[in-house]
């Protein structure tokens, strides 16, 4: 069973993915916002994929993202930025920072499986990335 770390701080959206990704058989450990994200991290590397929300309080994605290529331990998990917010450009530089793929808000659940299992099946994250505008 593949487990999912999700940094996501609306609620509502955390219980819409929590019974999505338990449905495809994922093992999703949930965080309120990317300072928890990361203490969880440094505590447990052991993580498949990460998902993170871009604006959430205490840290935003962009900085979970450079907190974890920076580990060595951590920087070849695959994360994935979720967002309804961002510009072209900003998702543009959310790449080049170390995300994997963009997933924009709404998300829509019916096709989360296969867009987790694009960004787990690369090769190696980072080499052929496509960002994803559903």
């Amino acid at each position: 069973m593949m487990r999912l770390l999700i940094a996501e701080d609306d609620s509502a959206l955390r219980l819409i993915l929590k019974k999505k990704l338990l449905k495809d058989g994922y093992e999703p450990i949930f965080c309120p916002d990317g300072q928890e994200a990361w203490e969880v991290l440094k505590q447990d590397a052991n993580f498949d994929l990460i998902l993170t929300d871009m604006m959430m309080p205490n840290m935003d994605g962009r900085e979970l993202i450079k907190l974890i290529r920076e580990d060595d331990l951590l920087q070849k998990i695959p994360v994935i930025i979720m967002s309804g917010v961002v510009t072209v450009k900003e998702i543009s530089d959310l790449l080049e920072t170390g995300a994997s793929a963009f997933i924009a808000k709404p998300i829509k659940t019916s096709e989360l499986h296969t867009e987790i299992q694009e960004v787990i099946g690369l090769p190696e994250w980072g080499v052929s990335l496509k960002t994803k505008q559903k």
